[in-house]
């Protein structure tokens, strides 16, 4: 069974962090609970009482632009699995607010608030003692997974400047989500934002530290090609990418050469990878919310782009969902391990 929280925490310049917690319920009745927020309903109790025991934490950072519970489904059927998983709702890059994509700052205040979201569960009295703290995992969906890889110590590549910019876009990689006529506008300072934060903050103030961290897993990645290639090459802990085959938004690799352009070598045996036949990028996100206009329906869901619920039918969607869960549970339990007993 899983248990759900909704916290909030205060953030960077006093500014409100919130997020949601999904971990192992103690209840001991098999009831099929579900929690209905705004339109989404979400398959978990919300606020039991945790299951006994240490178990490995999961941090999820969300797509660009996206939302916190948009993967309410893969989160829920890790939590069953014996994981407890955190997921923040990125300042300034969510679906109400996207006025910081594409900047040097998104990208240093995104780990950073991943970081904030962990020490707000590790305060939560009931969930604290639950929290392995040696055995952390990272979760990057979309272009959360430059913001996962920056944790695991991948630092910005410096020299992405407008130029290399425009060489990048008329390439056979190009990630259109990347190459806008705005996104181009807004990457022209890129590497003197990045350098200027760097001189400001420390060499390592895109990368804060996470201890702990064993494992990054990656579903229907974007944004790699940001990252300094040579500390990516570098990365000592396992990686799992899971790609739509109909991707719409960013690049998925066709053969093994591809995927070295992404991820070298390919990081000297440590990624595993696996492509989902049939789904396009945002049918990896759970159902969208129904009619915003129903009675009592929250006039934010309102905003949600109708493109992000994706294409794929329901019985698609099901089917790559399950692949998709498998997966990563999979490869969590195989790098983080399974629960442990109380202390």
């Amino acid at each position: 069974m899983v248990g759900f929280r909704s916290l909030s925490s205060t953030g960077e310049k006093s500014e409100l962090l919130n997020l949601a917690v999904w971990y192992p319920s103690g209840r001991d009745k098999r009831d099929d609970y579900s929690i209905k927020l705004g339109f989404w309903e979400i398959r978990a109790e919300r606020n039991a009482r945790p299951a006994s025991g240490r178990f490995p934490i999961i941090l999820l950072s969300h797509e660009m632009a996206g939302h916190y519970l948009a993967n309410h489904d893969l989160c829920s059927a890790l939590a069953a699995a014996g994981f407890v998983v955190i997921a923040p709702l990125h300042q300034g890059d969510n679906f109400r607010n996207a006025n910081a994509i594409f900047s040097a700052a998104s990208h240093l205040h995104r780990p950073q608030q991943l970081l904030a979201a962990l020490n707000r569960v590790k305060n939560e009295s009931e969930l604290s003692g639950r929290l392995d703290l040696d055995r952390i995992g990272l979760l990057g969906c979309g272009s959360g997974a430059a913001t996962v890889l920056q944790l695991a110590g991948v630092g910005l590549n410096t020299t992405f400047d407008q130029p290399a910019h425009l060489q990048y876009c008329a390439g056979p990689l190009a990630e259109p989500a990347f190459c806008s006529r705005w996104a181009r506008t807004r990457f022209a300072s890129f590497a003197n934002d990045v350098r200027e934060i760097t001189g400001k903050y420390g060499a390592r103030a895109f990368n804060p530290e996470l201890p702990g961290l064993r494992a990054v897993g990656l579903l229907a990645p974007g944004g790699t090609f940001l990252l300094d290639r040579g500390e990516l090459a570098a990365l000592s802990v396992p990686l799992a990418a899971v790609f739509a085959g109909e991707e719409e938004i960013y690049h998925r690799p066709q053969n093994d050469t591809e995927l070295r352009e992404m991820f070298p070598d390919p990081l000297d045996g440590l990624l595993s990878s696996t492509t989902i036949k049939d789904i396009d990028h945002f049918s990896f996100n759970a159902p969208c919310p129904g009619n915003s206009n129903e009675p009592g329906g929250p006039r934010e869901w309102a905003e949600l782009p109708s493109g992000l619920c994706g294409q794929a039918g329901a019985e698609l969607r099901a089917g790559s969902g399950q692949q998709r869960n498998y997966y990563f549970i999979s490869f969590f339990r195989a790098s983080l391990g399974l629960p442990l007993p109380a202390e």
